[in-house]
Order: C-alpha cells, then structure tokens, then sequence
C-alpha cells in the first residue's frame, strides 16, 4: 500500500501498475471527482459482473454501494475527516457493495483521495471481500449466543472476576444476587461477600491465583441488593481473560441446605439434652454424671490434679412432700438446683443422681477449696425461705465431701463410695452439717 501511495498519483501510474492490480484478489477502484468508474481491474470484472467496457465513464460509484447515493456520500465524509486513517484516507471501513445481479458482498475498503498540483482529481479504492469473514463472524456470534444460552439456563450462578470487577456472569448469578446487569457490571466483587467471611475468601482467591492448592468447594455468604444473606457453596478455578489471569466461580444457592441442617443441630443438640439433663431441675442426669465422674477421675490420675465430689442431700424432703404435696417438693428441687448453680464454677459438674439427691463434681479443686464451695451452697440453702403458693418452707442439707489428692483411691467408684458415707455419716449424726473425707481419713 505505500508503495502505491508514493507512486500512483498520476493516470499514467495506473498503466503501469496494471498487471500488478490485476492479479490482485482484491477490487481496485479509481474514480474521478464526479465518482464515475475510470479504472478498474480484472477482480472488478469478477465480483461486480460489470464488463470494463461498459463501466469505464458510464458507471458511477454509487452503484456499486447497497446504500446507494448516501452511502458513496458518506464514504467522501470519511475521507475527508481524520476518523478511519487520517484525512484524505481510509483504512479498514466497512461497506456493503451490490453487483450487476442484485447480491450483496460486504467489503472492507483501503483507499485515498489523489491530487495533482494540490487540487483533488479523483480517489482510488482497494475492497477485499470479507464474505467469508462475515460468515465466520456470525458462526462464532450464533455459538456464542448458544454458549451464552446454555449459561444463562445453568442452574448454577457464574461468574469471571478479575481483581475486584465482574467480567462476566450468568443469568442465574444475578439472580441470586437480586442485581440487574448493568448494576452488576458497575458493583465491586468485594460487596456482595458478607464481611465475616471477606478474610477466608481473599484467601482462596490469592492461593488461586498463586496455583496453590486449596480445598473446594467452599461455603460463603453472599449479600443480597435487598440487604438479606445467602450461604453459597463455590468452586473456583483460574482462566485466561484479557491477556491476564482471572477467577471463574461457579456458584450454589445453599440457603435452605444450611437452614435445614441448623434445624438438625439444634435437634440433635436437644435429644443431646434429654439424654443427658434432669428434665424436671435441668441438670445433668444421672447416667452422664457418672460418664463424668470416671472421665474426670482418669484425668486427674493421668495430670496428677486434685478433684473434688460433693454429695448433697435435701433432710425430710418426705414431709416436704407429704405436708405440702409433690408439686412443692419439684419446686424446691428446681430451687435448690438454681443455687447450686450460683455456687459453683462453669467447669464444675452439677448432676441429680437420685430421688432428692444431689452431686457435683470439681476438677482442680483440692480439699479446701471443696469445703469452701460445700459451706456456700450449705449457708445459702439454709437461709433460703422458699415460698410456695403463699407457704413458707425452710430446708437443710446434708453434704458428703470425698477428695483425692494422694492418688490413694483406685477408681471412680470408691471415690463416690468415700463421699456417700461422709453423707451417710452426717445423716448419723443429725443432718444439716458437712464431713468431708480426703481419701480415707476424715478432715472435717
């Protein structure tokens, strides 16, 4: 092309170039200022169906254009503007030709306008046919529609992202979102992920991205337009986009999953409930009590600390019931459960292992420290008036206190025994009152 635009500005450069324009593939063109067709090669001849005979001088370049007039005209605008090429050219502007018989052949046109002594005789065109291109054009436009279609219908949301911007999404993303496109296109990846997750998902993204292997697919929360929260499930993997590297995602509504099985735990965790707690005090029962009592007593063996078993048991709590009936003695079961509750740390075990019968358990915790927590729990009880339906009751308890602190008691069960008959013997005596005894001597 700049070979032919340094040399041909003259009619008798045409000549010259004859031959040379007459193999080429492509439609040459040379038009005077009124736009009638004064040259033309042989591929002219082929494409158009106009003989050169008939052509030259007689037929004008509006002719050749499916536009007609204001075509040709707006081709002479483009040439004379600096929009495809620079002014006095064009390069790469694409047109629609009509031939002798009616067909349409789109073209791309290469040409300039020619001067002699810097006044405008004519211009001269170069048009290659892009049929095959355009058919290409529209294979790839109608697989892409297809590909697009079958996106759009996935029953999963996707996505491209590239840095914080979506570069592409589904359908069904935007939906899930509750987004419209063009919303979606101008919002910032970084807002739709709910701010609890943000860390865990900027992770994912740069290990990526990194090639490190991460484990998928994960779970996310995704915020809504309308403020609302969704748990998603996404996998994630690299692709090419735009000469970089960007994150594809394919995305899974999880809500109602997550729902369900928050349900199932909360479930399991009250048939976990009823199996281990008092239903009538809300304590543990009796058989988790003693689970815990063995699993206790082996740790305390195997580190070597101190633990404590208080036995606590409410005196005539039979008048209780025979006096103001069974209705009052729960009340006071439950009552004296809440204090026992008041009393003692949150590591501590607190059990209703029989009729009116108590037991806590206190992991580290050496003799003194079980005296202490058994003379609170006494003293609160005992100036405790428990009213019941406008009855005043007052109560006492009996409490049993069995420590081991030189590993002498060989199992679990001997060091119930130890705090039972510390019980039994302040039943002995006379209730209300406490004896503890570590291993198997008496303290208190």
């Amino acid at each position: 092309m700049k070979f032919l635009k340094n040399f041909i500005k003259k009619e008798k450069d045409l000549e010259e170039f004859k031959i040379l324009l007459d193999v080429s593939p492509a439609v040459v063109i040379r038009s005077d200022k009124k736009g009638y067709v004064i040259f033309a090669n042989k591929a002219f001849e082929e494409i158009f169906g106009y003989h050169l005979d008939e052509a030259l001088g007689k037929i004008h370049v509006k002719d050749l254009y499916k536009g007609g007039i204001e075509e040709a005209k707006n081709v002479m605008k483009i040439l004379k503007r600096n929009k495809f090429g620079g002014v006095g050219k064009i390069k790469n502007f694409e047109v629609t030709g009509i031939t002798r018989y009616g067909q349409e052949i789109p073209f791309v046109i290469y040409g300039s306008l020619l001067y002699e002594k810097n006044k405008e005789i004519g211009s001269i065109g170069f048009l290659f046919d892009i049929s095959e291109r355009k058919k290409l054009e529209e294979a790839l436009k109608k697989e892409k529609d297809r590909f697009k279609s079958l996106l759009d219908n996935a029953s999963e949301g996707i996505y491209i992202r590239k840095d914080h911007e979506f570069k592409y999404f589904n359908k069904k993303f935007r939906e899930l979102l509750g987004y419209s496109e063009d919303e979606l296109r101008k919002l910032p990846y970084t807002s739709i992920i709910d701010e609890s997750v943000f860390e865990i998902c900027s992770q994912y993204y740069q290990k990526i991205l990194n090639g490190e292997k991460v484990k998928l697919p994960y779970e996310s929360i995704f915020k809504r337009k309308d403020g609302t929260r969704i748990f998603v499930e996404i996998n994630i993997n690299p692709v090419e986009w735009e000469d970089g590297i960007a994150i594809q995602g394919f995305v899974r509504d999880i809500t109602e999953k997550k729902k369900l099985e928050n349900k199932l735990k909360e479930v399991n965790k009250k048939l976990h409930e009823l199996a281990i707690k008092d239903d009538l005090t809300g304590v543990f029962n009796q058989r988790f009590f003693r689970e815990q009592l063995k699993l206790k007593y082996m740790e305390s063996k195997r580190y070597k600390f101190p633990i404590s078993l208080i036995l606590i048991d409410i005196d005539n709590f039979k008048e209780i019931n025979d006096t103001f009936g069974h209705l009052a003695g729960d009340f006071i079961l439950k009552e004296v459960a809440e204090i026992l509750r008041r009393n003692v740390r949150d590591s501590d075990i607190i059990a209703r292992y029989g009729g009116d019968e108590f037991a806590i358990i206190l992991p580290h915790a050496d003799k003194e420290q079980a005296k202490k927590v058994a003379q609170r729990i006494n003293c609160a009880i005992r100036e405790k008036e428990f009213w019941y339906e406008l009855n005043p009751i007052k109560i006492t308890v009996s409490i049993g206190i069995s420590t081991i602190s030189k590993s002498i008691v060989k199992d679990e069960k001997e060091l119930f025994k130890i705090a039972d008959n510390a019980l039994y013997k302040v039943k002995q005596k006379g209730k209300n009152d406490i004896i503890m005894e570590e291993d198997c001597g008496r303290v208190l």
